[in-house]
């Protein structure tokens, strides 16, 4: 067979990477038992790992530490199991700066729980006047981070009550931190930063749990700075994703679909991440939370009609069915019924900004489910 190689360390404290990690289940399955290796590939990393070990006891390995690094002797001595008499060619070097994502222990909410009012979708698509329906939901709530100084390093998750799978991702990106007040030099210690995780406990987060679309919503935590790259988030979502949705597995996981949100100026981000990244089919929807009100407005008006807009433009009753079948939702304040209609104008008569996003995600994650 082929000599076999990895991207990065799989095993104990390593990297594992849901490619990488299939890799070495499936080289210590045709290994064997009779040789270290395995009947059927294990279902945890702490499994591979416990595998890995066993396999260098086995063979007599210097090194017994349950993890296979790219150029090690681990993975020397497998392809030499793999390809008798195949001299394997030398490894590349390990990656400098490559960093692993591990949860991250935070004083800050475990869990969102909480009552919210969705608009009913019969009345959004057709209605002048929104009605509104309750919903109720709740779930976890998980920080991790990724021991590289790159933006972004941390992330915030909630994992719906009942979500027993985790390859479905809807990516939410925040707005732009500097309006709020974040310091772009103060990431790196991330002094005063982890306010931006007040998302992950918002009415926002309840409606998503209560919409039960499948899917974990992951939140990058990233600066002004990034605002036209979005870091190394395009570069590496399918690794830094895969890690995180593995940890909540519990077993090697990888990314089958992605949904991608933003709201208020997180269009920049979500605009950025669209352009770089290589999502090879994967992106299911686009999700645009009142974009069109921000300094990044451009980006809400080149998106395709495929994506789910909802904006504060005026519409006459007429014209709701027509924005609908579009995929745009207008939600200017006449559109507004009670518990919403003493709503604080904001900017020419809309509502309040943060009503977008606490009112609309229910509906908007259920439109985009697996």
């Amino acid at each position: 067979m082929a000599l076999i190689s990895i991207s990065d360390s799989v095993g104990k404290g390593a990297r594992n990477m849901p490619g990488d990690v299939a890799i070495i289940g499936g080289a210590l399955v045709t290994i064997g038992p009779n040789r270290g290796g395995l009947y059927a590939p294990p279902l945890t990393i702490e499994g591979l790992g416990e595998a890995i070990k066993s396999f260098q006891t086995a063979q007599s390995l210097p090194v017994r530490d349950g993890r296979v690094d790219r150029a090690g002797g681990t993975i020397r001595r497998m392809n030499e199991l793999l390809n008798p008499g195949v001299q394997p060619p030398p490894g590349p070097a390990p990656t400098p700066g490559a960093g692993v994502v591990t949860p991250l222990a935070l004083n800050l909410p475990a869990r969102v729980s909480s009552g919210a009012y969705s608009p009913n979708p019969d009345a959004l698509k057709s209605e002048l006047l929104l009605r509104w329906d309750s919903v109720a939901g709740s779930g976890a709530i998980r920080y991790f981070a990724l021991s590289e100084d790159v933006v972004p390093n941390w992330f915030g998750v909630v994992v719906p009550d009942g979500l027993t799978r985790f390859e479905h991702v809807h990516l939410f990106f925040h707005p732009t931190p500097s309006q709020a007040g974040y310091d772009d030099a103060k990431y790196k210690s991330k002094t005063g930063w982890s306010g931006l995780f007040h998302y992950m406990t918002d009415l926002m987060s309840a409606q998503f749990c209560a919409a039960r679309s499948g899917q974990v919503l992951i939140m990058p935590l990233l600066t002004q700075s990034a605002a036209d790259t979005c870091g190394v988030l395009p570069a590496r979502w399918d690794s830094l994703l895969g890690q995180i949705v593995s940890l909540l597995a519990g077993r090697p996981t990888a990314v089958t679909s992605l949904v991608v949100s933003s709201f208020s100026a997180g269009i920049a981000y979500s605009a950025a991440f669209r352009r770089k990244a290589q999502l090879q089919g994967r992106l299911r929807g686009i999700i645009d939370l009142h974009g069109l009100f921000s300094s990044y407005r451009t980006h809400s008006s080149h998106l395709p009609q495929t994506a789910l807009r909802f904006w504060q433009t005026p519409v006459a009753a007429q014209g709701v069915s027509a924005a609908a079948a579009a995929n745009l939702f207008p939600l200017p304040a006449s559109r507004w019924s009670s518990p919403f209609d003493a709503a604080k104008p904001e900017g020419a008569g809309g509502v309040r900004h943060g009503y977008i996003p606490n009112t609309m995600m229910h509906f908007a994650a259920k439109r985009t489910a697996p």
